[in-house]
């Protein structure tokens, strides 16, 4: 499974909700709005926009961002920085998402509900220019440990996303090279479903 991170300054080939629309395909798991320099006024017509959309409206869609914490504006669900996440008096009623970037934050994750924790970043990226990668020799702890979905992001590509299901990952996330390709559902074809094991 994949979630799409989006990053409009990134697409080169059209505008953000269509390129979302072609982004709409079977593998796609969630996709996560994160448009942080909009005002909170044009980011809701980004999501009525998307959730106009009958093969967008399917998809879960959570909203990340400096927007009032406890509301979704319409989206499915809110993605958090963890300091977002400990800032809040109560758990949302609506679904919710968080970064992580240790061991330690995802086992402070294992006692609360939350739809999937966001790990990275796994390899080099130039989003996180001059930090260097977590990498993934701990990534199978990580894994066993998570009581919540784990989802990987971070400079995955083509060439490098086997390796992550190899170590056990049922999800990963894809930010820059889906937004920068001309043919997302093509791009996104090209990436094969990881195996599972039998029950």
């Amino acid at each position: 499974m994949i979630t799409i991170v989006s990053n409009r300054h990134q697409i080169l080939y059209s505008d953000l909700i269509t390129h979302l629309k072609r982004c709409s395909h079977p593998s796609i798991n969630r996709i996560i709005l994160r448009e942080k320099d909009l005002s909170q006024e044009a980011i809701i017509k980004k999501i009525r926009m998307i959730k106009s959309i009958p093969k967008l409206k399917k998809i879960p869609l959570f909203l990340n961002g400096p927007y009032e914490l406890s509301e979704t504006f319409g989206a499915d669900g809110r993605h958090y920085t963890m300091a977002q996440f400990e800032s809040l008096k109560t758990m949302p009623e609506f679904p919710v998402g968080v970064s992580v970037h240790s061991l330690e934050e995802i086992e402070g994750l294992n006692q609360s509900p939350i739809a999937y924790a966001l790990y990275g970043h796994v390899f080099s990226t130039a989003c996180k220019a001059g930090l260097s990668a977590r990498g993934v020799d701990n990534l199978e702890v990580l894994l066993e440990r998570s009581k919540s979905p784990l989802v990987v992001l971070g400079g995955i590509d083509q060439k490098n996303y086997k390796c992550l299901y190899q170590k056990g990952c049922q999800e990963i996330a894809l930010m820059s090279s889906a937004m920068k390709t001309s043919d997302p559902k093509a791009y996104l074809s090209s990436f094969e479903a990881p195996n599972r094991p039998n029950i």
